[in-house]
């Protein structure tokens, strides 16, 4: 009787599956090594960052507001001495007063602490840490641009110090050659007077400007003597409370193909009265 020779054992469907795929991937790496590389042509982009002062305004009306004080008749920029002033007529704003002018004043947004509300120039914070709020009876809009409030979230750029929101105050820009002289009078020694110069002179830009506020403060109002019932009111003009103020802004530019500079000089002077109970 004869016996039958074993059998080799068939091969796997997915084997001869997995030997295939390696064979057609091998034949195609073969091919795309012999095939000549592809020619890319070269793309070019030309771009210029824009600089924070030439940034557009920030377009959300429920959030931010952008005070455009250098067009002509601006509201409120020529008759007012401070940025106080001119935020106390924003809806969206409200500036708490110790007095009349050049008294202590803070703004308040949305609710939030004055101490919150972050007050920058050209982007640089005047405080930092949660510090006392920042006076804004003592800085000028002689020689601002444009005043950018942000009740909401502020640009990242600001700092984290602007938790209830961040006024900026963007100072002038130079380049376009321009002079001019504002002359104001008012009510009680109300006096004011600024020159402002801007122009390019060596491929630097440049702006500058000088300017005086002052006033007599001698308005009359009615004084009880400190008794309330016992004796009618007579009429008093208030003493010591005038002020004058001198403030001088000054900032250049220049740019060298990517490299852009820029320095900015603020300075202000200020006496002071101070009005206390009259005898």
């Amino acid at each position: 009787m004869r016996s039958a020779a074993p059998r080799p054992p068939a091969a796997s469907p997915v084997l001869s599956a997995l030997v295939l795929c390696a064979a057609l991937l091998g034949a195609a790496a073969a091919a795309r090594a012999q095939a000549p590389p592809p020619v890319v042509g070269t793309v070019q982009v030309d771009a210029t960052r824009l600089a924070d002062e030439d940034a557009p305004a920030p377009d959300d009306p429920a959030g931010a507001t952008v005070l455009d004080l250098s067009r002509p008749g601006a509201r409120g920029a020529a008759r007012s001495a401070s940025v106080a002033e001119v935020l106390r007529e924003e809806i969206s704003v409200r500036v708490r007063s110790a007095g009349a002018l050049c008294q202590y004043s803070a703004a308040l947004l949305r609710g939030a602490a004055s101490t919150q509300v972050s007050v920058l120039i050209d982007g640089v914070p005047l405080s930092r840490g949660g510090q006392a709020a920042i006076d804004l009876s003592q800085l000028p809009v002689d020689g601002l641009q444009r005043i950018e409030i942000y009740r909401g979230l502020p640009p990242l750029s600001f700092g984290p110090d602007a938790i209830g929101g961040a006024i900026n105050l963007v100072s002038r820009r130079g380049g376009q050659p321009q002079s001019g002289v504002v002359l104001g009078a008012g009510w009680f020694g109300l006096r004011k007077l600024s020159a402002t110069t801007s122009g390019r002179s060596g491929g630097v830009d440049y702006a500058a400007t000088l300017g005086y506020h002052g006033a007599n403060g001698d308005f009359p109002y009615f004084y009880t003597q400190g008794l309330r019932y016992s004796a009618p009111p007579k009429e008093a003009v208030r003493q010591n409370d005038g002020f004058d103020q001198v403030a001088a802004d000054l900032r250049t530019s220049a740019r060298h193909g990517p490299i852009a500079l820029r320095a900015t000089a603020h300075g202000f002077l200020t006496r002071q009265g101070l009005p206390g109970i009259r005898q």
